[in-house]
């Protein structure tokens, strides 16, 4: 997954629950990698971390993975679509994913408040400072989107059980206005750039 396409989320504000859920202050680091975290929480989202999780004590929260093989082909949106921002995101072209999430803990990812963490792993949390714990998320709440191709190698992976999941698609206009708008502001910086590079004053 693209940088821009995280920065784009975030700039787009469809994950802007963290604003009003998460101590972001105190939060000092977020990390993803070829994944995109799709959070949507129920009608009650004003109130589902409240009842759902002990915030004060929740260290990390622990997301399942669910694979979207690159392998698959894309949405069929994709062939009559001339939007050339909209056809080049991964998060809006692949929409097969594996029908079976991984458990927690196996390939998961998490997002985690360091100042409560002692030593970090690749899938979860090896150690928390005493009192803080990690909050499983359930998979009907959020779950990760990971892109990749098969990860044994050659793709056989396909074969295995799969649905289509649009839900990214619910961010689709943001998305793709964010992106665009990021590459407008690079590209003239870039272009700029390299004309005082080329003719310095």
């Amino acid at each position: 997954m693209k940088i821009s396409e995280i920065y784009a989320l975030w700039a787009g504000s469809p994950c802007s629950w963290l604003s009003t859920k998460v101590n972001t202050e105190a939060t000092g680091s977020f990390s993803f990698q070829n994944a995109f975290f799709y959070l949507q929480w129920g009608d009650d989202d004003s109130s589902w971390l409240s009842t759902k999780v002990n915030t004060e004590a929740t260290g990390s929260f622990s997301f399942q993975n669910a694979f979207f093989y690159l392998q698959w082909g894309d949405d069929d949106w994709v062939y009559t679509s001339d939007d050339p921002i909209a056809t080049s995101l991964l998060t809006l072209k692949k929409t097969r994913r594996k029908t079976k999430l991984h458990p927690h803990k196996q390939r998961s990812k998490y997002i985690c408040r360091p100042e409560f963490v002692v030593e970090t792993g690749n899938h979860f949390i090896w150690e928390f400072i005493p009192g803080h714990n990690t909050f499983n998320v359930p998979a009907d709440a959020a779950i990760l989107h990971h892109y990749r191709i098969c990860e044994f190698g050659g793709d056989d992976c396909i074969q295995t059980a799969s649905t289509v999941d649009v839900t990214t698609f619910k961010y689709r206009d943001r998305l793709v206005e964010a992106v665009g708008s990021l590459y407008e502001q690079y590209r003239k910086k870039l272009f700029n750039y390299r004309l005082t590079s080329l003719f310095p004053t």
